[in-house]
């Protein structure tokens, strides 16, 4: 699947940053972020677009670092004060830091812990996203590291580890937890903007589905939105009491930790 792309937000400028398997932008001259379009169905996810124009006061850098000028993934290095993010050019620099941290909503006033850039869908919809070196970094289950910046695109980020069926994890407002499949078929989630539309409504991609509902194909020839449900403890409605299991591929169910992930059919 396509990688999603990502923004990071800055005090002094707009930073857009793109991710494998989904899409985000944002902006930061003390840290920032934004992207255009998340969501992914059953076995793909929809990405977005970013563009990079950082710039920073504060280039100095710290104590001795095993990276130059500055290490990016926690625990950091080379900035005096402050956190190591990167500009614009996808160059490293040392900015002034805060106290959000991962998947907290984030602005000019709101600044992210070292560790973090503040990233975004839309300049509105801006969270924190931890860099990472891989999955490790990543919080479990759902968090892959699989987003990377537009403008330096060997810079990596986590997705956050959310739940599909509730959302909880994703602290954004506007907000709802989607599936992103990486190029390897591997599952993960993200928190990504929602839309409105419920069981049966029409949709392009799952960003138009009420948080809590997928867009996927259905036999007719049209893309719905549909109900996730847990296969292993299923709470469809009566109108539509049954758990369908998903696969990521043919006999590979869709599992996220130890929860197999369906949507909720007729029967």
């Amino acid at each position: 699947m396509s990688a999603p792309r990502l923004t990071a937000l800055f005090l002094t400028s707009l930073l857009l940053a793109c991710a494998k398997g989904d899409s985000l932008t944002g902006s930061g001259g003390s840290q920032g972020g934004s992207s255009d379009q998340g969501g992914a169905g059953a076995s793909s996810g929809d990405g977005g677009n970013a563009t990079d124009d950082v710039t920073s006061s504060n280039t100095t850098t710290g104590p001795a670092c095993d990276e130059q000028p500055c290490k990016l993934v926690a625990p950091q290095c080379g900035c005096e004060d402050g956190a190591c993010t990167v500009d614009g050019a996808g160059s490293r620099i040392c900015v002034e830091a805060g106290d959000a941290g991962q998947s907290e909503p984030c602005d000019e006033s709101t600044l992210c812990e070292p560790g973090t850039i503040c990233v975004g869908y839309t300049a509105d919809l801006t969270s924190c996203a931890t860099f990472c070196a891989d999955d490790n970094d990543c919080d479990a289950p759902g968090g892959k590291c699989v987003i990377s910046l537009t403008d330096a695109e060997t810079v990596l980020l986590c997705s956050e580890s959310c739940d599909f069926v509730s959302s909880q994890g994703c602290l954004l407002t506007g907000t709802s937890c989607q599936l992103g499949i990486t190029d390897t078929d591997e599952p993960f989630s993200l928190c990504a903007p929602s839309g409105a539309g419920v069981a049966q409504a029409l949709c392009a991609n799952t960003g138009e589905c009420a948080p809590g509902f997928v867009c996927l194909p259905t036999t007719i020839d049209d893309n719905r939105c549909f109900q996730w449900c847990s296969v292993n403890s299923p709470a469809c409605p009566a109108e539509l009491p049954v758990c369908t299991g998903l696969d990521v591929t043919d006999g590979v169910p869709l599992m996220i930790g130890n929860i197999h992930y369906g949507v909720c059919n007729p029967g």
